[in-house]
């Protein structure tokens, strides 16, 4: 005979069964903690990112001057100038959030409440001259790099989600 079929149940075999049932029954539980858990921590984050716009002075006026129109972009400018500063300032964090969201850390719904901000600064004509005059520095200094390349992909994403 090939087969022997034994029908007595060890205590071994018992606890190998009930762990295996436990162990799939537990399973829709860990999903429904690590949701829960991703939400907590991208909700932690939006009032980190908040957090760094709101609270960070330069970024706040830089903000108020390009919204209320009286922020201009003049070639002249020293790189080191406040004015320069600030704006870089400011583009470097869309940089960040824009790279968050490119490598898929984030969701556009996670920064749903930033758009009005970003799109406000990456669409204003002062930014779009400072954007070009950038790109035109570089190459003329032989860096074959986009400048804010990812406050620029930002920006795109949250105009065709809007």
């Amino acid at each position: 005979m090939l087969f022997h079929w034994d029908a007595t149940v060890n205590t071994l075999a018992a606890l190998t069964g009930l762990g295996f049932i436990v162990t799939t029954l537990s399973l829709p539980f860990t999903t429904l903690q690590i949701r829960h858990n991703t939400k907590i921590q991208r909700a932690r984050f939006l009032l980190d990112a908040l957090a760094l716009f709101f609270r960070d002075e330069m970024i706040q006026k830089t903000f108020a001057r390009l919204d209320w129109n009286e922020f201009r972009f003049d070639v002249q400018t020293t790189p080191t100038s406040p004015e320069v500063l600030s704006l870089d300032h400011l583009l470097y964090r869309l940089d960040a959030l824009g790279y968050l969201l490119r490598s898929r850390a984030l969701i556009p719904d996670d920064i749903s409440v930033l758009t009005f901000r970003i799109l406000r600064v990456m669409e204003h004509p002062e930014i779009k001259a400072y954007l070009a005059y950038l790109e035109k520095l570089y190459q003329n200094g032989g860096v074959h790099v986009v400048p804010h390349q990812d406050a620029r992909w930002l920006a795109q994403k949250l105009r065709k989600k809007s």
